[in-house]
């Protein structure tokens, strides 16, 4: 169903519940969003994002082929071992394929662009990268009219704490240290182990998101060698291929790889849609939850999905409460669980707070039948803070009329919920509105309640004894009214119709 928001376990990551985003094609996990917005995620590119036009340049098998050419050898699996051989019989591996990776007209393609965008600033930029190109820090003169920090292995920085674009396996011009052959991946994860260290620094600290990557790439599978089995921080990657990235604890995020001239159009468009997310401001997310907000509650799934990133944050939920009045989001709301914390025990968030204001303003009397089919699905719970909204809305706000019968409906409702110390306060507004409204039974009603005991026992001050110096141990038991006295005698609710001694 179009409504039906997916829900999944997400693998490698505690078993946390997650939500997705549709942008475009594909279902984003919203923890990459999170990570986005907490300035949290590094972005892994590999070979496969420096492909597509004008980029143009090849993957790593057809590196190895272009290398491999003119020896008389084909290249064969694992292919920085075939490298290994065609060095050790002296061929100029690292001057070759940086000759094969530097040919003319190549340039930063779209989604070099959209993955920078991704973190809105060049000094937010997380970008750590396989390729030995310096598409990204072209792209990023175009997209930012600045450059970030670069590191070119081995000279890497501290994983745990880094800024800027990092090459982890080098980068040209400097052929030599670009890390291809076997010996070379050695030096930069086992021997030296520059790569590694940085490496698990990084997994351990930041959520990753790897682009551009085969689950049986060569360069992937040293990657994956740094990945801690405790999954510290989420672990995803677009991918179109169904293989084994559970194994790597690595979440897949899938698109569909397309045929004819523009097979990877998916990809593209949905990185393209998550960076023009991201980057949204403050006036268009404005202007576009108003435009939502003023309808009834979405179908389509990527709509859906902009509300519910929407609700994530309360500066942009704010826009959406502001103008949702129609009683069908109060149902919406409450179908995806985000009225939950407002019928719990738990200490409510800035956001709740919000979402049981918006509630109890503008749904509680003038939407009371609603209210109390929610209230029902949720056996008549209600957080105490929520209680004290919704008894504020019911008393306080005198303008909005209520018929006899919802009003006895809902001083029953909040008689029954009330909490153990419940805001005296409350009680003596409803008991003023019943009493205003004429309802004098159900006015006496709240005054009993008003009136009862509720017991507080706590350790007693302890004195020794004077014949035998021994500490004596007690308690003391006190019974508080739920009410003050003024509320009880100042107010004299019911005079003159219950005459006064």
């Amino acid at each position: 169903m179009h409504q039906k928001l997916h829900r999944i376990i997400s693998p490698g990551t505690s078993g946390r519940v997650t939500s997705m985003i549709k942008l475009g094609s594909i279902d984003f996990d919203d923890g990459v969003l999170d990570a986005i917005r907490n300035n949290n995620l590094v972005i892994f590119a590999g070979a496969g994002v420096s492909m597509g036009a004008p980029s143009n340049l090849s993957s790593f098998w057809k590196l190895t082929c272009d290398v491999a050419q003119g020896t008389g050898l084909a290249p064969t699996e694992p292919l920085d071992r075939f490298l290994g051989q065609l060095q050790h019989r002296k061929v100029a591996v690292h001057e070759r394929a940086a000759q094969f990776l530097s040919p003319p007209g190549s340039a930063p393609n779209a989604l070099h662009q959209d993955i920078l965008r991704i973190f809105r600033t060049a000094d937010r930029v997380r970008l750590v990268t396989t390729n030995f190109d310096l598409h990204f820090e072209t792209a990023a003169r175009m997209v930012f009219g600045s450059t970030p920090d670069v590191y070119k292995a081995p000279a890497l920085p501290l994983g745990y704490d880094f800024n800027g674009i990092v090459h982890v396996h080098g980068a040209l011009p400097r052929a030599q240290e670009m890390v291809l052959t076997d010996a070379d991946f050695g030096r930069a994860y086992l021997t030296e182990g520059w790569a590694r260290r940085f490496l698990v620094d990084v997994f351990h600290r930041f959520t990753v998101l790897f682009v551009g990557y085969s689950h049986n790439d060569v360069v992937m599978n040293y990657l994956t060698r740094a990945l801690p089995a405790d999954n510290v921080a989420g672990r995803f990657a677009l991918t179109d291929e169904v293989g084994n990235w559970d194994l790597l604890g690595i979440k897949p995020i899938r698109f569909t790889k397309l045929t004819g001239s523009d097979p990877f159009t998916e990809l593209y468009d949905g990185v393209h849609r998550l960076a023009d997310r991201v980057t949204r401001g403050a006036l268009d997310w404005q202007t576009r939850l108003v435009e939502i907000g003023s309808h009834i509650p979405p179908i389509d799934e990527e709509t859906i999905s902009e509300v519910e990133q929407a609700l994530r944050d309360i500066s942009t939920m704010r826009f959406l409460l502001k103008v949702a009045r129609d009683p069908e989001w109060l149902k919406w709301l409450n179908a995806r669980k985000h009225l939950d914390a407002l019928f719990g025990n738990t200490e409510l968030s800035e956001r709740e707070k919000l979402l049981a204001s918006w509630v109890a303003d503008h749904f509680v009397i003038t939407h009371a039948d609603t209210m109390f089919e929610i209230l029902a699905s949720h056996e008549l719970q209600l957080q105490p803070l929520f209680w004290w909204y919704i008894g504020r809305e019911l008393g306080v706000n005198k303008d909005k009329t209520l018929n006899e019968s919802d009003l006895t409906r809902w001083v029953s409702i909040l008689l029954a919920s009330k909490p153990v110390r419940a805001d005296h306060h409350v009680l003596m507004w409803l008991a003023e509105r019943c009493a205003s409204n004429g309802s004098i039974q159900l006015a006496l009603k709240t005054f009993f309640a008003m009136s009862e005991h509720y017991l507080i026992i706590k350790p007693a001050f302890n004195w020794y004894d004077d014949s035998d110096h021994k500490r004596s141990r007690y308690l003391d038991a006190d019974c508080p009214l739920c009410s003050d006295q003024w509320s009880l005698n100042g107010k004299r609710l019911f005079h003159p119709i219950v005459p006064v001694a």
